[in-house]
């Protein structure tokens, strides 16, 4: 076993740990500053730049222990592993503390390994670590062990409390008869490797009739290659299918032979790390699929019938590169998944709200499982509907979820923990912005607006290739100014700004061409520009505005040569001849536009 002895209480201590685990690093951290430790946290997204692999290893090499914190996500992150084996060939001391599950890494074999699945923030858990790190006169085996039996007196508690669940199945029952018609899932968009395709697949029996498998599947959306493997037969996304507030996570439904979008939320404002939650309804329409020559309802099984015929989800990684798929194990995974049915509630316009099933059960919810009358039901998904339902676990939230409100209020107040918080922070204010303007507040809009820019900007001008994401929040903030200087009369601030947008947006399209929303976004920016020119009486000024913004909408039908973009190349070449008409302006290539127009209209896209 490698030296894992107490370290003085001023010592450095470096958290290795996975960005999905960065809600536990910064309470481990705070625990360690709060008895001495200097605490190195690289709360900052890696990167593999040379410069920031050197600070790295050296703020490793400097450390007198490593903590290193194992979830499902921090196994598979090749810069824990780096960390890792930088840690272990240094010969450094380890102490490893096991936040949920996992296959632990072979490195770490014979080592001894601390529980935390309680959370860090419990005490019995902070107390095992700070004994572990500094030894018996911070924390006494006599204070972990009455720690213990609080927290196992308040777990019996809720044992025994669990009896109830026979109660909470009775008032089930009438809803249970009825066919499920409204599906949610809910899942976490980083944990779905980037060229891998998720699949939550809905095995489902009605009767003694076979029924072939509902599936769900999800991918991250690709600009530069196929979202989804041609093998899986579905509709490429683009995109200008995802608005702002949405994952670039796009899902299908398919059933036999009938294949469905999923519709995605929008959280706002959209937190980094925000579950991607996804909506399909079933219309419960006469249905005969192909090849089975029965008629039925487009509508899945009650709970009853899931319930008797023991219905289960699987959740399966198809990977594109190796052509082979991989059955997840549910408890060992931070996909954060969660299935609900929605059901009609007694009342009109009342629903109820059934958990089908989920991933990455805690260790309260894995004993309830196993135990009393829950241990007793054979259909999982019974048992997870139950779970759902239970009082004492109802409205928790998932793993690493800050409450909402308290983070708001957190990030209004400037308390910035890393680059997520402060484009999560540019997005409460551009929220706060948009509500202040409502108000007819302009002032506080114009600060809120300004305090947007200042926390988006660097990203944006870092001298690398900027994240599409942050392109999109600083000309969201960029064209709040604009808006808001010409509501207030102040015309030339308000182009200054609208030139702003229009810059970062020509080096957008330029960045990447194959990207048609870029196009489209410029082209809508350039004929606001262009009108404004108009307006001020500059139309020599406008005329190549003009030429310019019909150049991009071509260009974004020239890559998608789909009947959307086609329908607006032809409004904008009719809004550049209708703006040209009015101004009067010579030399534009008016004649071209209109065969052009009538080209489009006759032969299609």
């Amino acid at each position: 076993m490698r030296n894992t002895a107490t370290v003085p209480q001023d010592s450095r201590v470096f958290v290795s740990y996975a960005s999905h685990d960065r809600a536990d690093a910064l309470v481990l951290r705070n625990l360690l500053a709060g008895h001495g430790c200097e605490v190195w946290l690289d709360v900052f997204d890696i990167n593999p730049a040379g410069r920031l692999h050197t600070e790295l290893v050296d703020a490793l090499h400097r450390s007198d222990l490593i903590c290193v914190l194992l979830s499902p996500s921090s196994v598979a992150s090749k810069w824990v592993r780096f960390e890792l084996d930088e840690a272990i060939a240094g010969g450094q001391r380890l102490l490893p503390i096991i936040l949920r599950p996992c296959d632990l890494p072979d490195q770490l074999d014979g080592l001894a390994c601390i529980d935390a699945e309680d959370g860090i923030d419990t005490e019995h858990v902070g107390l095992q670590i700070l004994r572990a790190l500094l030894g018996n006169e911070v924390a006494s085996g006599r204070e972990i062990d009455e720690a213990l039996r609080r927290m196992l007196a308040e777990r019996e508690q809720v044992l025994a409390a669990s009896e109830a669940m026979r109660d909470i199945a009775e008032q089930l029952r009438r809803v249970c008869t009825e066919p499920i018609r409204e599906v949610g899932i809910a899942l976490n968009p980083g944990a779905i490797p980037a060229s891998q395709t998720l699949e939550i697949r809905f095995l489902v029996e009605q009767g003694n009739l076979f029924t072939p498998p509902v599936s769900f599947f999800f991918a991250h959306f690709r600009e530069d290659a196929a979202t989804w493997p041609v093998e899986f037969a579905f509709e490429q996304p683009s995109r200008r299918d995802f608005r702002t507030g949405q994952a670039k996570v796009d899902g299908k439904m398919r059933w036999m032979e009938r294949v469905a979008p999923l519709s995605q939320a929008i959280m706002a404002p959209a937190f980094a790390g925000d579950p991607a939650q996804f909506h399909f309804e079933l219309d419960g329409a006469d249905w005969t699929p192909g090849g089975l020559n029965l008629r039925r309802n487009f509508e899945l099984p009650s709970l009853a019938e899931l319930a008797g015929n023991r219905a289960c989800f699987q959740v399966i990684l198809h990977d594109q590169t190796r052509r082979a798929s991989v059955l997840v194990d549910s408890e060992k995974t931070d996909l954060d998944i969660e299935v609900t049915a929605t059901l009609p509630g007694e009342a009109r316009h009342q629903h109820v709200h059934l958990r089908l099933f989920k991933t990455g059960h805690d260790a309260l919810e894995r004993l309830l499982l196993g135990s009393g009358y829950l241990s007793m039901r054979e259909s999982p998904v019974e048992r997870e509907v139950l779970l759902g339902h239970y009082p004492p676990l109802r409205g928790r939230p998932r793993h690493g979820e800050e409450e909402r409100g308290a983070r708001e209020g957190r990030l209004r107040a400037g308390a910035v923990h890393d680059e997520a918080d402060l484009r999560d922070a540019a997005r409460v204010a551009l929220l706060d912005a948009k509500i202040l303007r409502n108000r007819g507040d302009f002032a506080a809009t114009d600060t809120e607006l300004s305090k947007a820019i200042d926390r988006i900007l660097p990203f944006v001008r870092n001298g690398e290739e900027p994240d599409t994401d942050d392109v999109e929040l600083v000309c969201e903030a960029y064209f709040g100014k604009a808006e808001l200087m010409a509501t207030t009369r102040r015309y030339d601030q308000a182009q200054i700004w609208g030139e702003r947008v229009i810059e970062v947006r020509r080096r957008q399209a330029e960045r990447r061409p194959y990207d048609s929303a870029n196009h489209s976004r410029l082209a809508f920016m350039l004929g606001l520009h262009a009108e404004e020119k108009l307006n001020s009486g500059d139309p020599a000024a406008a005329a190549p505005l003009l030429v310019e913004m019909a150049g991009h909408a071509r260009q974004a039908f020239a890559v998608t040569r789909d009947l959307r973009d086609a329908r607006e190349l032809v409004e904008i070449l009719r809004h550049a001849i209708a703006l040209a008409e009015r101004a009067a302006i010579a030399g534009l290539p008016i004649a071209e536009w209109t065969a052009e127009i009538e080209r489009l209209r006759v032969d299609g896209p």
